[in-house]
């Protein structure tokens, strides 16, 4: 067996960023993180330090939820479909978890329907689960 052949979290292609983009009315800008911050992808073509400040933001709020999910539910058990959306200025960004850990984050104007956003991006994070960790 490789070295490289547990490598973490693979890029989407763009064509999916697209395609989640455009089909969600309001919807702007999808972006893939890995857990350690690094921009995977992003849709559509935006300057390095929008999409860089992006994916600093995105990975400090899923650090900083998932350190106050303790003490707002103590006896819930830990969730693996974490998401976080935050609704500032007529913008609202959803975040989620992804099933093979990457950050995801979708943006939209105050217009996007926050269900319709939670409801695609929520079934591109569960097709993200690898297939090991399905078989295990």
């Amino acid at each position: 067996m490789s070295l490289f052949s547990q490598s973490g979290p693979r890029a989407l292609a763009p064509q999916q960023l697209a395609d989640l983009v455009t089909g969600i009315p309001g919807a702007t800008t999808a972006l893939q993180v890995s857990p350690d911050g690094l921009v995977l992808a992003h849709w559509p073509e935006r300057p390095a330090d929008v999409i860089d400040g992006l994916a600093a933001a995105v990975t400090g709020l899923v650090s900083c939820a998932r350190g106050c999910a303790p003490g707002l539910a103590p006896t819930a058990p830990p969730a693996l479909d974490h998401n976080v959306s935050v609704y500032k200025d007529g913008s609202l960004l959803l975040l989620m978890v992804a099933g093979d850990s990457s950050l995801l984050a979708l943006a939209g104007t105050g217009e996007a329907p926050l269900g319709v956003m939670e409801e695609k991006l929520g079934h591109l994070a569960d097709s993200m689960t690898p297939v090991s960790a399905g078989a295990a």
